[in-house]
């Protein structure tokens, strides 16, 4: 699978910056960040609590099963 099409695929560019829950106190932080092979961040989303509506689906294209084991403090990582 070409990692730009999954992207759009999977509409990443279209979520928000950032997703939160407020009415929960203690739970889970995460973050997505994409970038160049050169270094330069070209996308960064985070959340405490709250995900975009197709989460669950980029997790599993990308196998990266962060998503899927919120508890474990588990990095994932997809080098193309």
């Amino acid at each position: 699978m070409d990692f730009f099409q999954a992207m759009k695929d999977l509409r990443v560019g279209s979520w928000e910056e950032k997703y939160v829950d407020e009415s929960v106190m203690d739970g889970t932080q995460w973050s997505v960040r994409i970038y160049f092979n050169h270094g330069m961040e070209v996308l960064a989303i985070e959340g405490s609590n709250d995900y975009p509506d197709n989460v669950e689906e980029f997790d599993r294209v990308f196998d990266l099963n962060v998503f899927g084991n919120m508890d474990s403090g588990v990095e994932g990582e997809f080098v193309e």
